[in-house]
């Protein structure tokens, strides 16, 4: 029974494997991710993803199959009749299904992570199917934080020598570059560009050129024209990387061991950290102008900067200390004093741009600036708006140093009444550390039902090779594919369950997620357990 057993389970696990690997090329062959000439090796590599669904399929149907022909031949009656227990008759049933347990077990944690990865990488390296399939869609191509669109795109059948695998040949461009918070930062435009596509060991990289185009600088509201515009390359691995679903056991249980340094939770803990960072900057500023009465503000390469005297802050206004008196600000450039302004206050908010230093603008109100160059003293035009400026006397390279367990108590410091901080930076603090706690929450909740999906699609396989053998031989005098067909029912519903938990899982209801994904197999137990007692009455 065994080897015929093993036999019909041989066959059909290749035929459906195969028939399910083709159905997953359908959708990148029909958005045209994938080209014609890849479709083999595509379709070679999700056959063994595939075996996770084709396994459990193909066993019920080999134990329903031989089963039943056991039975219809009497065979089970004769063995019962000489004194052999079901059990006994059972064994090689239960022996497979414990093997494909562990074939599944294997399987689902180890390999088909590792071919999924595979998968991925392969759309990945087709960079021209990818963002020729978006130009003809008309959407754009996401890269991290840069867009490109484009009304048509061709391949340029001779690339130039640089270095290049590919050429596009792009009409009607733009590309816009985003900050962290999805803001948009910059934007090219052009008629005519090209897109020169480098492979390397960092993986696939795009570099934009636009002739003839224009650029516009959000932040500072400033339109220039160029002869020649490339905006930064683009590495298209970082828009398709690897997620839980490639990752093995081991690789998950690290994710979850050391959630704070996963890659995903890194831009909230730096987050966190720069709250920290500008309420550490605010003290040092308001301390600085409390003690010495003075604070010197230092331009990005440290060139020039800007002596702030006779003030005290209080929020991110730098007031005069006494009424009736002013602010006076005091430009330098290599130290030596060149300009200066006295003001009735200075508006200090943090530069909006800056994600690590706590750098801050200057925004003076009512200027009235002179030139300290001259003699005579003469009248001086003051910037609008001062910008990324480092408080001298103030180094924040610590917080980059600060350990996880130490983040929240420091970021609960900030609301002590005596800690001085404004509101906006307090509330900042808190924000940012919540949501911290929550992207850690996600990551931990998305690997745990990934884990939680593969070990209750692994015992599918015992599950219904089980039933199907047990309705084959209590059902005798029926036809096979009928006791296939009600055995497939459960099992199909069990794959919709698992799945189904999982997502419930991922939306923080882990309990009810746990109980979803394995009541699928506790259907199938039920089943198979019925089906056993009525052959053992009959």
């Amino acid at each position: 029974m065994t080897a015929e057993l093993l036999r019909v389970l041989l066959f059909t696990t290749t035929v459906i494997v195969v028939v399910i690997a083709f159905g997953a090329a359908i959708k990148p062959l029909a958005d045209s991710s994938l080209g014609s000439g890849s479709v083999v090796k595509y379709v070679a590599l999700a056959m063994i993803p595939m075996l996770q669904f084709a396994l459990p399929f193909s066993s019920g149907f080999a134990a329903t199959l031989v089963l039943h022909r056991f039975a219809a031949d009497n065979e089970l009656v004769a063995m019962s009749t000489s004194g052999i227990r079901y059990r006994t008759i059972f064994a090689p049933v239960l022996a497979v299904g414990l093997a494909l347990l562990i074939v599944m077990f294997i399987l689902l944690h180890t390999i088909v992570p590792r071919f999924w990865g595979r998968m991925q990488d392969m759309l990945a390296q087709d960079a021209t199917s990818i963002f020729l399939a978006a130009v003809s869609r008309g959407e754009a191509l996401e890269v991290g934080q840069v867009s490109i669109y484009a009304d048509t795109a061709t391949v340029d059948p001779t690339p130039p020598d640089n270095g290049a695998e590919q050429r596009l040949l792009l009409q009607g461009v733009a590309a816009i570059q985003k900050n962290g918070a999805g803001e948009q930062v910059s934007e090219f435009t052009s008629e005519f560009a090209t897109v020169d596509v480098h492979r390397g060991r960092e993986g696939v990289i795009m570099k934009l050129a636009m002739t003839n185009g224009s650029g516009f600088n959000a932040a500072e509201g400033t339109v220039i024209f160029v002869p020649t515009a490339q905006p930064q390359a683009v590495q298209l691995g970082r828009a398709l990387e690897a997620d839980a679903k490639s990752m093995t056991y081991f690789e998950l249980q690290d994710v979850r061991n050391d959630l704070p340094n996963h890659i995903e939770v890194q831009p909230a803990r730096q987050a966190v950290l720069l709250s920290l960072t500008r309420a550490q900057v605010w003290q040092c500023i308001a301390r600085e102008l409390e003690t010495s009465g003075k604070v010197e503000l230092v331009e990005e390469g440290g060139r020039r900067s800007y002596r702030i005297e006779g003030g005290t802050l209080v929020n991110d206004i730098i007031s005069p200390k006494s009424p009736g008196t002013t602010v006076r600000i005091v430009e330098l450039d290599r130290a030596k004093p060149i300009r200066e302004a006295v003001c009735s206050q200075v508006l200090m908010p943090f530069n909006s741009e800056d994600a690590s230093d706590g750098r801050v603008d200057l925004i003076a109100t009512a200027p009235r600036a002179k030139d300290l160059l001259r003699s005579e003293g003469l009248a001086s035009r003051w910037p609008a708006r001062i910008q990324g400026l480092s408080a001298a006397p103030c180094s924040t390279s610590n917080i980059s140093k600060i350990e996880f367990v130490d983040l929240a108590p420091r970021v609960n410091e900030l609301s002590k009444p005596d800690s001085g901080v404004p509101k906006s930076l307090q509330s900042a603090g808190a924000s940012s550390l919540a949501q911290f706690f929550k992207q850690m929450n996600k990551v931990n909740v998305d690997a745990f039902s990934h884990l939680c999906q593969r070990a209750a699609l692994a015992w599918s396989a015992p599950l219904i090779i089980l039933l199907g053998a047990s309705l084959a031989a209590w059902k005798r005098n029926s036809l096979p594919l009928t006791m296939y067909l009600i055995a497939f029912i459960p099992g199909i519903l069990n794959i919709v369950m698992i799945a189904g938990g999982q997502q419930v899982i991922r939306a923080d209801n882990v309990l009810w997620g746990v109980i979803v994904s394995w009541s699928g197999n506790a259907i199938l137990l039920l089943c198979s357990i019925y089906a056993l007692r009525q052959l053992a009455r009959n």
